[in-house]
Formats: C-alpha cells, sequence, structure tokens
C-alpha cells in the first residue's frame, strides 16, 4: 500500500513539473503551428500510393520536414534556426517535385503543400530580420 501512495505522489510531482514547466515556455514553444502543418503533411504522404523508390523517398523527404522544424526551433542562435528551417523548405520541394513525378493530382495534399510551403517560406524569412547576437554576428 506504501508503494501506491509513493507512486501517486510521484505522479502528481511530475504532473506539477509539466505544468510549471509548460507556464515557463514561450508562447512560440508550445504553439508551434508550422511543425503542427508538417506533420499532418507527412501523414497525409503516407496513405498516398506510390511505387517504391518514388514512396520511400516521399517518406524521407515529408519526415524530414518536421524533423528539421523541430530540431530548428531548439537551436540558440538565429543562423543554425535559419539553417534548419531552411533545409525544411528544400525538403518540402522534393516533396512537391516527387508528387510532379508520379503524376498525383491530389487537390486536397496538393493545396496543404502550396501552404506549408508559404508557412516555412515566411518562417525562414522572419530569421533573417532577426538581429542576431554580438557572438553570431561574425559568423553571417
Amino acid at each position: 500500500m506504501q508503494n501506491r501512495i509513493q507512486y501517486s505522489n510521484l505522479n502528481s510531482e511530475f504532473s506539477r513539473f509539466q505544468a510549471v514547466s509548460l507556464l515557463a515556455l514561450p508562447k512560440s514553444m508550445k504553439t508551434f503551428r508550422t511543425l503542427e502543418l508538417s506533420e499532418k503533411f507527412y501523414h497525409q504522404t503516407e496513405s498516398l500510393r506510390l511505387s517504391g523508390n518514388l514512396r520511400d523517398q516521399l517518406t524521407r523527404a515529408s519526415s524530414s520536414i518536421a524533423l528539421n522544424l523541430s530540431e530548428g526551433n531548439a537551436k540558440p542562435s538565429v543562423k543554425e534556426k535559419r539553417r534548419y528551417y531552411q533545409t525544411a523548405y528544400a525538403s518540402l520541394k522534393e516533396c512537391q517535385t516527387i508528387l510532379k513525378l508520379a503524376k498525383i493530382e491530389n487537390e486536397e495534399i496538393n493545396e496543404k503543400a502550396n501552404f506549408l510551403g508559404a508557412c516555412l517560406y515566411k518562417l525562414t524569412v522572419s530569421t533573417l530580420s532577426v538581429m542576431p547576437l554580438p557572438n553570431e554576428r561574425k559568423n553571417i
């Protein structure tokens, strides 16, 4: 019985830690809409019927969008963030080319890809207007 009590105390402590951690996060970290959109795009591409090599490449490229956004968002410098966001944008362009090569004429997925492209482009350009920290200036 004592083990159950300790376990429940641990759970409530963890829940309090999670709540405090979420409150401490900047708003941009709580909801990263472009990342959420890229995850939806990935799941949508998973449902497409493609042949061997194009299917594998589309899976890698579409997952790369979300993975690079996530990793870039965790980087401390603007220069590093920009590099990861640019890679995510390039992966999206790769996905769009694969869809054209495979002659996929799914309006919904094409619209989602175009909107995701606009979001990625805006995200990348927004890092250009941010003034770098003094220790980052020499690297730009």
